[in-house]
């Protein structure tokens, strides 16, 4: 086992909004700490890890200190729809039913280019690509079709 321990500090803002929440809310610490710390196994052969929790828990920023090379942060998308965007070497059938195991599962909008998705369709596009898009990683999307 693998212990991550991270803390991020951020400075308190300045601007008028953050300085009325700060004083409505009673806010008195000088910056904000965010402390994440997780036991991790990465021992054995997997293409594949989730890291599950709430929103805000660190998911992220766990992600990235344990994957740095591999973690994805932006992609540049230029294809003329989001099928286009996936690594040549998937076949339509591997990426579709990995877009529907996200909760993409509308046909129209895999035609659709990235810019004109919806919010939601786009959390759930970049949640898969995350995690197949890597240029340093194999797609793992090979391990969906069998």
């Amino acid at each position: 086992m693998q212990t991550i321990d991270i803390v991020k500090e951020s400075p308190l803002p300045s601007s008028f909004r953050a300085k009325s929440v700060i004083a409505q809310y009673d806010i008195t610490q000088s910056k904000i700490i965010e402390h994440f710390k997780a036991e991790v196994d990465l021992s054995g052969d997997w293409k594949i890890g989730c890291i599950v929790g709430r929103s805000g828990t660190g998911k992220s920023t766990i992600a990235r200190d344990l994957f740095k090379s591999d973690y994805v942060e932006s992609k540049e998308y230029k294809g003329q729809c989001v099928l286009d965007d996936m690594p040549e070497g998937a076949t339509t059938s591997q990426i579709t039913q990995a877009f529907t195991s996200v909760g993409f599962s509308s046909a129209p909008s895999w035609l659709k280019p990235y810019a004109v998705l919806s919010q939601g369709e786009r959390m759930r596009w970049t949640s898969h690509a995350r995690y197949s898009a890597s240029a340093s990683a194999s797609f793992s999307m090979s391990s969906l079709a069998s």
